[in-house]
């Protein structure tokens, strides 16, 4: 492979993956949406899609990898951030802009990702707490504090005042 090949199929992959990044944090954005709006119908189809986006971000990233590895880049190590004076110096630049925009939109993901388990298991806390009440499973309330001495109400310290 040329040099001008092999520095294409890198940018050509980056813009690839970029872009399902991109459609990964829109499809993240419509799981959110639809958990706070409880719209459950919608998050089958989501589910769905970010596992095809999951399958397809894993193949991109393992091409990625072997264009790295190719061309001789680490990229676990800082290489990708510092001047290449090597094969790929004509478009260092911008696969150096390409990079950052790429590991951006990853860690955008990652956090948006994590901000929905939140969600999902404060929604799973909700329906569990509802469940056992209505069961008639719920815990009793705490009618003693960690001192072990009888806790006031909220209504109980009002009504002394009365």
């Amino acid at each position: 492979m040329t040099l001008a090949q092999s520095s294409g199929s890198l940018i050509t992959a980056f813009m690839e993956e970029i872009g399902l990044w991109r459609e990964f944090a829109a499809s993240l954005d419509r799981e959110q949406t639809a958990l706070r709006d409880n719209r459950i119908d919608d998050l089958q189809q989501i589910v769905v899609e970010k596992h095809d986006l999951t399958r397809r971000l894993h193949e991109c990233g393992s091409r990625r990898m072997a264009l790295f590895r190719e061309a001789g880049i680490d990229a676990g190590s800082a290489s990708l951030y510092s001047p290449f004076p090597g094969r790929f110096s004509a478009d260092w630049d911008r696969i150096q802009s390409l990079w950052r925009q790429l590991t951006e939109y990853m860690a955008r993901c990652r956090r948006q990702n994590q901000d929905n388990g939140v969600l999902l298991n404060l929604r799973a806390d909700v329906v569990k707490r509802t469940l056992a009440s209505l069961t008639g499973q719920a815990p009793e309330p705490e009618l003693y504090g960690h001192d072990n001495r009888p806790r006031q109400s909220a209504a109980g310290n009002l009504l002394d005042r009365a």
